[in-house]
């Protein structure tokens, strides 16, 4: 059912595919930090109207190397790039698996992938939510924190928009069930949940291996890699804007 008349995987369902491999990864990533920090702005601006806090996928590139027979193994692998202000960028790769010891993977096609998270109107660094998460150190003192942007009116505060929900079920490891991407009030566990779940992630991850300086230099430099995608949606909105 996947293939079209070129008797391969029809492209379109290589998006189908990259929601689950990268949103397995983002569910991982953000949990428990999207709860935390849904929690911790209702406090820092005194919301009374409490809005959801969701990821949105901005958008996604996909690049054809080769043609994917029908009943062909495939895995998909995904990873983070690097995140800036705003957007989470992941990066995954569509491989075959080794056919003969030593002959490696064969890569059949490219992605990437960008995230934002939003509390209504407001749009939370991924920087915040990694931290939250317990996947980041703490910034070395004097280094200024990203902060939140966009309108702190309580009127502002919404629910996502249609379509910008993205479907997810369980994490790579079974730590981050649950229906969709949005977390409402119900939804959110209860503190001391969140901070076993926190500690568990930074336990995970070598803080003397993976210092401040290591991770952001990492960061940046996977933004070098994509910086012409980064580029490429301002310069095509100005495009059709010309």
């Amino acid at each position: 059912m996947e293939t079209d008349y070129n008797i391969h995987k029809s492209n379109s369902t290589y998006f189908s595919d990259l929601d689950i491999s990268r949103t397995a990864l983002v569910s991982r990533l953000y949990y428990p930090g999207m709860s935390i920090v849904s929690k911790e702005l209702d406090k820092e601006l005194n919301l009374k109207k409490r809005a959801p806090i969701y990821v949105a996928l901005g958008s996604v590139y996909c690049s054809f190397k080769r043609e994917i027979k029908p009943y062909e193994l495939f895995e998909i692998q995904s990873k983070v790039a690097g995140w800036d202000q705003k957007w989470l960028y992941i990066l995954s790769f569509f491989l075959r698996p080794e056919r003969r010891k030593g002959e490696g993977k064969t890569l059949l096609a490219t992605a990437i992938s960008k995230y934002v998270v939003k509390k209504g109107r407001l749009t939370v660094p991924p920087e915040r939510v990694l931290r939250a998460s317990g996947f980041l150190p703490p910034r070395p003192e004097g280094a200024p924190e990203q902060s939140v942007s966009g309108s702190n009116d309580t009127s502002a505060i919404g629910t996502p928009a249609a379509g910008e929900e993205t479907a997810v079920g369980e994490g790579v490891d079974g730590s981050a069930v649950r229906e969709d991407l949005t977390l409402t009030e119900d939804k959110i566990p209860e503190p001391a949940v969140l901070r076993d779940q926190k500690r568990k992630n930074t336990d995970s991850w070598d803080p003397q291996e993976w210092s401040w300086e290591r991770i952001d230099e990492e960061r940046k430099r996977g933004l070098e890699i994509i910086e012409g995608y980064i580029n490429l949606d301002a310069k095509l909105h100005e495009q059709w804007s010309a």
